[in-house]
């Protein structure tokens, strides 16, 4: 069952996206006594259930899971052959007739080697052997083997949040949140499982159970690697005493993960991707786009940002870190997320759902004002060409980073004023 509009519709889809934040304003403005907490959690809830037997229409990523789960069905290691080179193959060794080439024609990356981390392949392996060729009964599976974690998140998030002294119907800036319902539920993105477990290892943390939170850490790490730029933050609260075990034991069950998957072969693939990921995709991109004001050296200019912007968000991370104290950690996971996602070349709406997860156990809320902003990036969609608006993608940043100035103004203080009286 598909929704109403697919991506190309792109004014309706902004529309109806754009539409959807004015009942969740108006439901976290008056729905937050206990009572009304759980009413509005039910909805949450019955939301994504009837998002569950839909196709995803803004989004062609699924193609590529049911893709990497057949071909391990037919004993073919996702991350050893181009999809290209499997249907129109080189070397006739590698000729597998038994592939699915319609299903190869809806790729849209046909010549990049799988960029999906082990514990994703896995749930792609897992529903394509239990579907069959049925596509449609694939994705609902695995829907379902993504809603089950997040209803854990649904069920616990309010609880730990009030652990934590933080009001717990906070919960529901993100869990009612247009953008992470959409993209994470209807659109089938893998940053719901990351997300999941990420919470998952905070819970535990904050119970104390370090093994198990370490544990469900190197599993949110086998969904998404763009966690591993929090690493080390994560490790500010533990002694050195503590904190070697407990990278350890989530870097065992990480690389464990791997091991049913790797070789030397694979691994040069997996570089490949990400290779290809940060060095040649561009979409709704932010100050990265100023390379484009570059005239004569506009390409110039492009690879050095390229190369300039990663490492100003490590240099970012590694200050925070030193500077900042155990209880402002939530406040620079944000700042450094969002740093890192405010200079990408490429932001797609549902990249910044953690950064709308861990802003919720803070006070800045300039990633929920991104997310009512981001649908404008389907405009793109609106001709097979794929043109973006710079227009759009200006009002977007222009807005955001406005946002983020005056929240950083308020928040800098707080951020350091321990650090100097420590």
């Amino acid at each position: 069952m598909q929704l109403l509009f697919d991506r190309s519709a792109s004014g309706w889809v902004i529309g109806l996206y754009m539409f959807s934040f004015l009942p969740y304003l108006l439901i976290y403005k008056w729905w937050r006594t206990p009572g009304a907490l759980k009413e509005a959690l039910l909805v949450g809830v019955l939301i994504r259930i009837l998002l569950l037997p839909t196709t995803p229409t803004l989004s062609d990523d699924y193609f590529r899971y049911a893709w990497d789960g057949q071909l391990q069905v037919n004993d073919i290691n996702p991350y050893s052959y181009r999809p290209s080179e499997l249907i129109h193959p080189t070397d006739v060794s590698t000729s597998n007739g038994s592939l699915d080439t319609a299903l190869y024609h809806q790729l849209n990356s046909k010549d990049y080697f799988s960029i999906y981390p082990p514990a994703a392949q896995a749930l792609f392996y897992v529903t394509a052997a239990a579907a069959g060729n049925d596509l449609n009964l694939q994705l609902l599976l695995l829907k379902l083997l993504l809603f089950l974690p997040e209803l854990l998140v649904i069920l616990l998030l309010p609880g730990l949040l009030g652990r934590m002294g933080i009001a717990p119907y906070q919960s529901l800036l993100y869990l009612l949140n247009p953008l992470v319902i959409v993209e994470l539920t209807g659109n089938i993105h893998m940053e719901s499982a990351m997300i999941s477990f990420s919470f998952l290892a905070l819970y535990f943390f904050s119970h104390q159970k370090l093994y198990v939170a370490a544990i469900m850490l190197g599993i949110a790490l086998s969904f998404k690697f763009n966690i591993l730029l929090l690493f080390p933050l994560l490790l500010l609260p533990l002694s050195f005493k503590k904190a070697i075990p407990f990278i350890a034991v989530a870097g065992i069950t990480f690389i464990a993960g791997f091991l049913f998957y790797l070789n030397l072969e694979t691994v040069t693939h997996i570089f490949k991707s990400i290779g290809l990921y940060f060095h040649t995709f561009e979409f709704n991109a932010g100050a990265f786009n100023l390379y484009r004001l570059g005239g004569p050296l506009t390409y110039i200019v492009r690879d050095i940002f390229r190369l300039l912007f990663p490492i100003a968000t490590v240099a970012l991370l590694v200050l925070f870190s030193l500077r900042s104290q155990v209880n402002t950690i939530a406040s620079l996971a944000v700042w450094v997320l969002g740093c890192y996602l405010l200079l990408s070349p490429t932001v797609h709406p549902w990249y910044i759902t953690p950064l709308l997860f861990l802003s919720i156990f803070t006070s800045i809320r300039f990633p929920f004002l991104w997310s009512f902003l981001l649908p404008l990036s389907y405009a793109a969609y609106a001709t097979t060409a794929y043109t973006e608006s710079m227009w759009l993608i200006a009002i977007e940043y222009i807005v955001v980073w406005t946002a983020v100035a005056l929240e950083w103004k308020k928040e800098r203080m707080s951020l350091f004023a321990r650090a100097s009286h420590s």
